[in-house]
């Protein structure tokens, strides 16, 4: 670093870990699940001997900003990542320096696409200025018409017969319990050019080898039993209900059209007071014909995003994007569903 730089960056190595953790609970929250775990801290960020943060280091060698990130494939080259944890000591010296960090993760590590969910709506304007894309998350649900009575959700409408039936396509949904199954029927590497790709190796770390986390991992399986698409699913419990919440999908969108009856028979067969998924990249039309309403058409209906601790509200998703169109996100890109509790 030349005497009249005020930091230098680099990626942390495993070295960096209490430096790390230092900055963490004193610039973000002390309370952070990261400094409560360090199982879930290498399961997100440890990549051989890095820990996936991008550091901003003052001349005397201590950290001034970080931003960290989750790598979708086995290298830095060509891979999509979501950023997570972007913070800067507010008397760093440098009053550019987040955006240095940003501008450097995007620029300078050859990763294909950079992105990022569960954007604070402060960050979004830095996002534009850059020339990125920012949105929303849409967030749709099945409601279970055979209750009377819901815990988790609230002001739940009558759901009119005036809407778009469920196509009857012959499709049906199939669980694969192991990776080693479902590559027996889907191969993840057809869709490399889908933005973000999801490499074979990360979803079965992603999926079926997370620390706290147990998934549901079910495929789209056509009338000849093919499976081109997978969905991705978590049941989270709460006030003495059950909900299902799809967090993934990974295939050719238009496979949802027609699953909303073996939608209907995971909702109903369980008990669950609805199941939901929070997407954007799909068409509002596949998602009515998949059997899903958007939460947005109905104004007092409360479908809540945080269980850890559980608020019952609704949460708008914000997220920014390198990419152009066609691109897809989902409530389980970054670290938005991850644990906040040790507990959980």
């Amino acid at each position: 670093m030349a005497p009249n730089e005020l930091h230098y960056f680099r990626i942390a190595t495993v070295d960096d870990r209490q430096a790390l953790r230092t900055f963490l609970a004193d610039q973000w929250n002390p309370e952070l699940i990261y400094l409560k775990s360090d199982l879930l801290l290498d399961y997100d960020f440890r990549f051989e001997n890095n820990l996936n943060f991008l550091l901003a280091l003052n001349q005397d060698d201590q950290i001034d900003g970080i931003l960290g990130f989750i790598l979708y494939g086995q290298e830095y080259k060509n891979s999509d990542v979501f950023t997570v944890l972007w913070k800067v000591r507010p008397k760093s010296g440098d009053p550019m320096l987040g955006m240095t960090l940003l501008d450097k993760l995007i620029s300078e590590f050859g990763f294909r696409i950079v992105s990022t969910v569960g954007a604070n709506a402060k960050t979004l304007p830095i996002y534009e200025f850059m020339g990125y894309k920012t949105g929303q998350l849409q967030h749709y649900f099945i409601l279970n018409d055979q209750l009377s009575e819901f815990n988790i959700c609230t002001n739940t409408p009558k759901i009119g017969d005036d809407n778009k039936p469920i196509p009857q396509a012959g499709k049906q949904l199939v669980s694969f319990e192991s990776y080693d199954k479902l590559t027996v029927c889907f191969n993840p590497e057809k869709y490399k050019e889908r933005i973000p790709y999801k490499s074979p190796q990360y979803i079965n770390k992603r999926y079926f080898n997370h620390p706290f986390y147990i998934y549901k991992v079910l495929g789209i399986a056509d009338v000849n039993g093919v499976v081109n698409s997978i969905l991705v699913a978590r049941e989270v419990a709460q006030n003495g209900s059950t909900v299902l919440r799809v967090v993934d999908f990974i295939g050719d969108k238009a496979d949802l059209t027609g699953i909303g009856t073996s939608l209907k028979a995971l909702l109903y067969g369980n008990g669950y007071e609805y199941i939901d998924f929070l997407q954007y990249g799909i068409d509002h039309d596949i998602m009515l014909e998949a059997g899903f309403q958007l939460r947005d058409n109905y104004e007092d209906l409360i479908i809540p995003n945080y269980f850890e601790p559980f608020k019952q509200t609704n949460i708008k998703i914000n997220f920014f994007t390198t990419a152009s169109e066609p691109f897809y996100i989902f409530k389980a890109d970054g670290d938005q569903d991850r644990p906040s509790r040790i507990n959980a």
